[in-house]
């Protein structure tokens, strides 16, 4: 069988390793750039013989021979190259779904604008204090694919997914499935809103009667056939020692709660409220950092939209100041931030990067704002000031301006924050 792997980020490099280990089929490589140049040259030629890797360009001429091409994550299904392949009745399919082809563990899986990162940690964290085994994978940083090398099976794959991971999924199955919200995201590569969330929805494709999903009512629809369990916060547990913020965060507990109760753990609300004491949250998410000079600074690197800084913004109680730094790369001339924070409780916005300029505009008159090129002019004023309260890194906007991903732009906050 000949394999074509369309891009070589995590995914891709998880698939190859797979299909060079376990198997003999006959596999192509396409990525960007010409293959002398690609990360990982001299380990992916001892798996695949140079003539077979191909710059992207250089890729119709083959694609169209191939049975079956592996597209990753990052690049459309529209993407020229594949026109021809598509065209001539080839199988383009996503890592998720080679992957589940290939694994007979059963997948719990999370879709959503926000929160998804949370839950899917929240899950994974909760089943494995009660015993069971489980691989949290996807969107979260780990390739599904990587489920295909283990040694030993886990219970349960708890699987991320992101809109694009399930544009090419076909025979995936999820036996509970989790649609957490949508907000309008990834203009980038979707012509409207609707498109990006019917992409999501392919999240219950195949589900039936037998299994089941846990889902905003507003997104509910008749040609879901799993029972359902409509998504609400979890009351009746004590969360006084939670060092989660947030009211948006009992719903990440309810869901994670009632994956618990569908996978039938044993003497869950014991176990369940220990975990609400525990948790310390996710990297990029909310994170608390540290108290410097009486300003508790925490990170939320990983909100990259507005609907995402404004559930962060909520999550703190009225009282102590609260500063906001947000920025990065402008999306486009205009930004509805003005709009959806003007009756926050914000004392003031600290504006960095690309966006800094906009950012100052739409608060005009609503708050005060401070602008920085960077973030280290931004940490190089805190260590000076004198702030006390609450500050907020929330960018709001992706991070390609000066980042190659949000998660770089997030860590390097962090350390200029313990530097200080």
């Amino acid at each position: 069988m000949k394999i074509a792997i369309f891009g070589l980020a995590r995914s891709g490099l998880s698939v190859l390793n797979y299909l060079n280990a376990k198997t003999d089929h006959e596999v192509y490589l396409v990525n960007s750039g010409e293959p002398s140049s690609w990360n990982n040259w001299d380990d992916i030629q001892n798996k695949v013989l140079a003539e077979r890797c191909l710059a992207e360009e250089n890729a119709a001429k083959i694609f169209s021979q191939m049975d079956m091409i592996i597209l990753s994550p990052g690049i459309p299904r529209y993407h020229s190259a594949l026109k021809v392949a598509i065209s001539a009745g080839v199988e383009v399919i996503s890592e998720i779904e080679f992957t589940f082809r290939h694994s007979d563990i059963p997948v719990v899986a999370i879709t959503g604008t926000n929160g998804k990162t949370t839950t899917t940690t929240m899950i994974g964290e909760v089943l494995a204090k009660a015993g069971l085994k489980v691989f949290v994978c996807g969107n979260i940083g780990i390739p599904y694919a990587d489920l295909l090398m283990l040694d030993h099976k886990p219970d349960y794959a708890i699987v991320e997914l992101s809109s694009f991971q399930l544009e090419s999924v076909q025979n995936f199955h999820a036996k509970i499935a989790l649609y957490l919200n949508a907000t309008d995201n990834h203009a980038e590569r979707y012509k409207n809103f609707n498109d990006y969330k019917e992409a999501k929805y392919q999240i219950f494709i195949n589900q039936d009667e037998s299994d089941h999903v846990i889902i905003k009512k507003d997104l509910d629809r008749d040609s879901i056939l799993a029972k359902k369990i409509y998504i609400q916060a979890l009351e009746s547990f004590d969360y006084s020692q939670s060092k989660m913020i947030g009211e948006h965060n009992k719903e990440n507990f309810f869901c994670a709660y009632k994956v618990c109760q569908l996978l039938d753990v044993e003497n869950l609300d014991v176990i369940f409220q220990q975990f609400i004491n525990d948790f310390t949250g996710v990297e990029l998410r909310l994170q608390y950092l540290r108290e410097f000079n009486g300003l508790e600074i925490y990170n939320d690197g990983k909100s990259t939209n507005t609907a995402a800084t404004c559930a962060a913004v909520s999550s703190f109680e009225p009282g102590p100041s609260l500063y906001l730094a947000l920025g990065g790369q402008l999306r486009s001339a205009s930004t509805d931030l003005g709009e959806a924070l003007k009756n926050s409780a914000i004392t003031e916005v600290l504006a960095f990067g690309e966006a800094k300029e906009l950012i100052s505009e739409v608060f005009e008159g609503v708050f005060p704002v401070r602008k920085f090129n960077d973030l280290r002019e931004l940490a190089a004023f805190l260590k000076e000031s004198q702030l006390s309260g609450n500050l907020l890194f929330s960018p709001a906007f992706p991070s390609f301006d000066q980042y190659k991903n949000y998660e770089l732009r997030g860590r390097e906050f962090t350390q200029l924050i313990l530097a200080l």
